[in-house]
């Protein structure tokens, strides 16, 4: 089958950091290359104007950190590019002000981009697939009306659809499926739009990491009487990740100050959570450790016992799944995308995303539990990963996407 996948997130070969963005589509792209599929990615990247980019990389990440999104360090062009077999064009479209819809002109002037780049490939899809609302809900419209091919959108959010009719009319009409990254974002569309019951869109894990844990190659973690003590976040340094809340929330739990936190990301938050660490005479218990590999990550989390992430507007979260899968105690935000993975008090717990009062009961609870009840949610948050494997949500996407 030829795929057509539209993206507003894709990993790029000259940001060889690649800040900000996630791989996620791309894990789907490569398994649908391995699965014989003929995959070409258009990745219809933001660009800036360009002062934008002389401003301070201060004053840049204050507004990335707001708003969550990103603004790239450099003013990138067009680029023809493959990774992992996957086929890639990077076409960027000018947006004046972060959050806000590209024009109609706009739009046209990027369709007529991509079908022009498709012709002299000779491409002609079959099925066409976004991912985040714009720009590719009204791109995704205009290749239902030439091409007659199967058009699906994978929402990450409901920015756009909650403030534009025009956006949901083209949603319900033009678009055969729907899809959504979590539960939680499905309810919610369902309460907004008249549409069929979308298709959960969940990630996965590489096979690999899980031959490696489902063989029992690795032991499982061996939990005590006494209080969990080494904990793990995974994350973009950003406000709405509310990465305070977690500091702010261990030091009312230990008094004494016995634990260590492992802050893994790099973001425009660092240095304000490093001004709160130190505030909170916190420095030996807090380690700030970057930007990693995903091996590196996974190892870090197999030698720790909780991992916590109580982010807001968090469409899915796959460090999560790779905590499970590291046999970790999991914390993560009530009615966010993990929630219906993460089910509370059976694979790991769920609390109030901003809310220190909240997590700081919920941290005291899990250190009340005998061993034996530790053991067991951390060994069933283990089995429940084991069932997202790259191969595996890359099957079930393409299987929902495209049905009639």
């Amino acid at each position: 089958m030829n795929i057509l996948v539209l993206t507003s997130v894709y990993p790029q070969p000259d940001d060889p950091n690649n800040s900000g963005v996630t791989p996620v589509v791309h894990y789907f792209a490569k398994e649908w290359v391995k699965q014989g599929h003929n995959v070409l990615v258009v990745h219809n990247s933001n660009k800036y104007p360009s002062f934008v980019y002389l401003l301070s990389e201060r004053f840049k990440g204050t507004i990335n950190s707001k708003v969550g999104g990103f603004i790239p360090n450099k003013n990138i062009g067009v680029l023809d590019y493959q990774i992992d077999g996957v086929k890639v064009l990077r076409l960027p479209i000018t947006k004046k002000v972060p959050r806000k819809p590209f024009s109609s002109k706009q739009i046209n002037h990027q369709y007529n981009k991509i079908k022009s780049y498709l012709k002299e490939k000779n491409f002609k899809p079959d099925f066409v697939t976004g991912h985040w609302e714009n720009p590719q809900i009204p791109l995704l419209s205009m290749f239902k009306e030439d091409y007659s091919c199967k058009t699906s959108i994978v929402l990450h959010e409901l920015h756009y659809i909650k403030k534009s009719n025009r956006w949901l009319n083209t949603l319900s009409r033009d678009i055969d499926t729907v899809g959504c990254r979590s539960v939680s974002m499905s309810q919610k569309l369902l309460n907004i739009v008249d549409t069929k019951d979308p298709f959960i869109c969940y990630s996965g894990l590489p096979n690999e990491f899980i031959e490696h844990a489902g063989y029992n190659k690795v032991p499982k973690k061996i939990f005590n009487e006494t209080p969990l003590k080494n904990f793990v976040y995974v994350g973009r340094l950003i406000l709405r990740k509310n990465i305070d809340v977690i500091i702010k929330s261990l030091n009312d739990v230990y008094p004494n100050k016995d634990f260590k936190l492992h802050i893994v990301g790099e973001g425009p938050e660092e240095s304000n959570l490093k001004s709160l660490v130190a505030d909170l005479n916190l420095d030996h218990n807090i380690d700030f450790k970057g930007k990693l590999s995903r091996p590196e990550i996974m190892d870090l989390l197999r030698s720790s016992q909780g991992f916590i992430m109580v982010s807001e507007r968090e469409a899915f979260g796959l460090v999560y799944l790779e905590a499970m899968l590291a046999n970790c105690i999991v914390i993560g935000s009530k009615n966010e995308g993990i929630d219906g993975v993460i089910n509370n008090n059976e694979n790991g717990f769920l609390c109030k995303s901003n809310s220190v009062e909240n997590l700081v009961e919920t941290l005291n609870y899990i250190n009340k539990l005998d061993e034996e009840t530790k053991e067991r949610i951390a060994n069933t948050a283990l089995e429940a990963a084991l069932k997202f494997s790259d191969s595996k949500v890359a099957e079930h996407y393409l299987r929902n996407a495209v049905k009639s």
